[in-house]
């Protein structure tokens, strides 16, 4: 086999008559050099590592992923793309047929807001419903919530007075500049209550 020269290693294989190697093999070495020579061309860049990692085969890791990236002030960041309130804000109360604007921390992909759900009372036997939207617009056209709240009041009870309530998290996107857009409609007697806290986001 010739000594081969250090500027020109596939040239000096391939011309090589004591190789005495078939088309195809010589055709297959070829280029396994010539990828070799590339990855050592683009060491270190965003090049190689897209040449090294065959996205469309998966990753799979067996130990954790941190990161040192700052939370936003008032929160703790638990995961890399993952940040909760600590401690929690006050709840604030939404306005009943009002589409309410509400801001993230800057960075924020989406929201988890906890929202306080509570049907009240009519004084007259009926159904009671609340129905929330939440949006990534004003206008408001896309939507990303559309929930409703039903009880029933059985008796007539003094207008007003709580007589079911929950508490959910919704994990919401947001827009490009970190707003949802809220909404509750009480269906029946519009005497129902909702408020909401961010409890965390997404970045």
């Amino acid at each position: 086999m010739a000594n081969w020269p250090t500027d020109d290693l596939t040239t000096a294989y391939l011309d090589d008559p004591a190789t005495d190697r078939p088309d195809q093999a010589r055709t297959e070495i070829l280029a396994a050099i010539q990828k070799l020579q590339t990855l050592i061309a683009a060491a270190g860049t965003a090049a190689n590592q897209a040449l090294l990692l065959d996205a469309s085969a998966g990753i799979a890791i067996t130990g954790s992923i941190a990161t040192t990236k700052a939370a936003a002030s008032g929160y703790t960041r638990i995961a890399p793309n993952l940040c909760v309130r600590s401690p929690e804000f006050s709840q604030i109360s939404l306005t009943r047929d009002t589409l309410t604007e509400i801001t993230g921390p800057t960075g924020s992909k989406g929201l988890i807001l906890r929202l306080r759900i509570q049907p009240r009372s009519n004084n007259s036997i009926a159904d009671r419903t609340i129905l929330i939207t939440a949006y990534t617009d004003s206008v408001p056209t896309n939507r990303v919530l559309y929930a409703d709240f039903q009880t029933r009041e059985f008796a007539a009870t003094a207008a007003g007075t709580a007589i079911s309530g929950m508490t959910q998290d919704f994990h919401l996107p947001c827009s490009a500049a970190y707003k949802i857009w809220i909404k509750y409609e009480d269906y029946s007697g519009n005497q129902g209550y909702v408020d909401y806290q961010i409890v965390g986001y997404y970045d």
